[in-house]
């Protein structure tokens, strides 16, 4: 429908005349011609009549229906909890359906979430290539605010599962140095884009500017209203304290996330922050609570079909199991996982499961086997970016070598790993 026939129906529904609505503004004439096709409204004479047919200028000018934008926001929410809850498929076909009528009443920021929406399934279907993709043609719209910077941290997370660490870290540390030199600065915007950059420092060794996310976070906290955004924030801030050693701080902060997600009805979180949960009881040694929250993390992973998050704890359990020295089962889950990350192009989880491998492989007296998977894994870490993991790595083969007594080799491969070392904070 045309402007001016919009004017008229709302004008007549309202049982004004052409005069009513006109005047004192604009003449009768004015407003016939501008309903009849005629005339095109400046955007002045459209904020007027806009307001006096008791409507929105943007609502008038593209025929948004009354409630629109607040059902389509609504709409979105329902996708994600079904997604949240594995129906991938609803999520699909919805948010599709949300796109196209964004687009048609021009609601950029909503037709931006809804593509997000897309990329985010095909994150749950483990396929972070074409989420990438999805996550750019978000970006494309003109979007704003929260919007945009939760369309920049989609992007930059899907650049670290496709190895490309490097490229996550700087697309959101420019976006940031952005927002903060521009006052005054949205909270939830800051913290929005300063949670994907905590989980990156971590896994590179800097740890000290990862705890410096944390504080400002911190101190962001009261000032956001967005729960979700809350939620993600002290759900990878746990990282940092899991790196720092102190449990009573991660379980705070995965208890916290657990009872925003719960209360905004995300299943696929809740079971992420149990995975979280285990990957730092594992670190702590504390195998049978860490097995326990693992296990409860891959049925709730599972169930959804949240594959990418699936093979994560799937790994974890893995580790557990070797370290508990179930060789047997330790094998067959990491091979499973193994299948996840691998079907992803999940660069560091395939590193990870070939350094698991690899340990498993010395338990077993087979080092031949384990020198050759501790070596891939090395080079598939430095790949990535992942310098922290590489040291490790390094000084894991290099401790192979030595029990060997190949000790020329074993010097080659810690010094390696030490010229890792001034690339790590």
């Amino acid at each position: 429908m045309q402007l001016g026939a919009r004017i008229r129906d709302l004008r007549v529904e309202r049982g004004l005349t052409q005069r009513e609505l006109a005047e004192p503004g604009y003449s009768r004439g004015f407003l016939a011609a501008v309903e009849s096709g005629h005339r095109v409204p400046t955007d002045e004479a459209l904020a007027y009549l806009a307001d006096r047919l008791g409507v929105g200028t943007d609502d008038l000018r593209y025929g948004r229906p009354i409630g629109v934008r607040e059902e389509l926001v609504e709409r979105l929410a329902q996708v994600r909890r079904r997604l949240s809850a594995g129906d991938d498929g609803f999520a699909a076909s919805e948010a599709a359906r949300v796109l196209a009528e964004a687009q048609r009443y021009h609601l950029p920021d909503l037709a931006g979430l809804a593509r997000l929406v897309e990329g985010d399934v095909l994150l749950h279907r483990n396929d972070p290539a074409a989420a990438l993709a999805a996550f750019r043609a978000a970006a494309a719209e003109p979007i704003t605010g929260v919007v945009a910077a939760e369309t920049i941290a989609r992007v930059s997370n899907s650049l670290f599962l496709t190895g490309q660490t490097a490229a996550a870290i700087e697309l959101v540390e420019s976006e940031l140095r952005a927002v903060r030199a521009a006052p005054p600065i949205d909270p939830a915007v800051e913290l929005r884009l300063l949670t994907p950059l905590i989980y990156p420092y971590v896994e590179v060794g800097a740890v000290q500017r990862a705890r410096r996310l944390v504080d400002d976070g911190l101190a962001l906290l009261p000032r956001v209203t967005d729960m979700s955004i809350v939620a993600s924030f002290h759900t990878v801030a746990s990282q940092v304290w899991n790196a720092q050693g102190v449990l009573a701080e991660v379980d705070a902060a995965l208890n916290t996330a657990r009872r925003i997600w719960a209360e905004l009805g995300m299943e696929r979180e809740i079971g992420r922050c149990h995975w979280m949960r285990g990957y730092v009881l594992l670190r702590m040694d504390r195998l049978a609570e860490a097995d326990g929250e693992l296990v409860l993390a891959r049925d709730i992973l599972g169930r959804v079909g949240a594959q990418h998050f699936y093979g994560g704890a799937t790994m974890e359990l893995a580790e557990v199991r070797r370290r508990q020295g179930r060789f047997d089962e330790a094998e067959s889950l990491c091979l499973e996982a193994a299948q996840v990350v691998n079907a992803a192009g999940y660069d560091e989880g395939i590193a990870e499961a070939d350094r698991l491998l690899g340990r498993i492989a010395v338990a077993r007296d087979d080092l031949r086997g384990a020198e050759a998977l501790l070596s891939r894994a090395a080079d598939r870490y430095e790949a990535a970016g992942l310098f922290n993991e590489l040291m490790r790595t390094c000084r894991e083969l290099g401790e192979l070598l030595v029990g060997q007594e190949r000790l020329t080799e074993a010097v080659s491969v810690m010094r390696r790993g030490v010229s890792c070392v001034d690339k790590i904070d």
